[in-house]
């Protein structure tokens, strides 16, 4: 069957409409908030895969779908959004244990808890972290904070 969209441009470009109807749904559901960024890459990622180990030998067909799916198939742009996913992530755990290790010794300005909820480097935040479980009262972890 592939080997006859390989060889017809006008059935391949049947495939590819089908393909693209596929993308735009997946479009669709994205714009309505059904999926998400990283479920849309996901399928379309596992889509190209199924079609790379189908279409194997017929480069028409793989090259036709992939122009439709978005690009190189392979690539796994899904990975990438994971795992800023969770970097993000650890970087709220860290800032959030911060607030809570000074906020069991007293209240923290608002001041102080923006700079900490806006650092974005691992290494600061993992300083703080060790500096607020050491520290006696905000005011110290302020004082050796500034200090640094």
């Amino acid at each position: 069957m592939l080997k006859e969209y390989n060889e017809d441009e006008s059935k391949l470009d049947l495939l590819k409409a089908e393909y693209e109807d596929i993308r735009n749904r997946l479009e669709s559901l994205l714009e309505q908030q059904v999926i998400e960024e990283y479920t849309r890459r996901i399928i379309t990622d596992m889509s190209g895969k199924v079609l790379e180990h189908l279409a194997g030998k017929y480069d028409n067909v793989k090259e036709g779908v992939k122009s439709v799916m978005g690009g190189r198939v392979l690539e796994h742009e899904a990975k990438t959004i994971r795992n800023e996913g969770i970097r993000a992530g650890r970087r709220l755990d860290r800032q959030e244990l911060i607030l809570e290790s000074l906020e069991e010794l007293s209240s923290v300005p608002e001041s102080l808890r923006k700079e900490i909820m806006e650092e974005e480097d691992m290494e600061k935040l993992k300083k703080w972290c060790r500096l607020a479980a050491r520290v006696m009262s905000v005011e110290e972890f302020l004082q050796r904070y500034q200090e640094q």
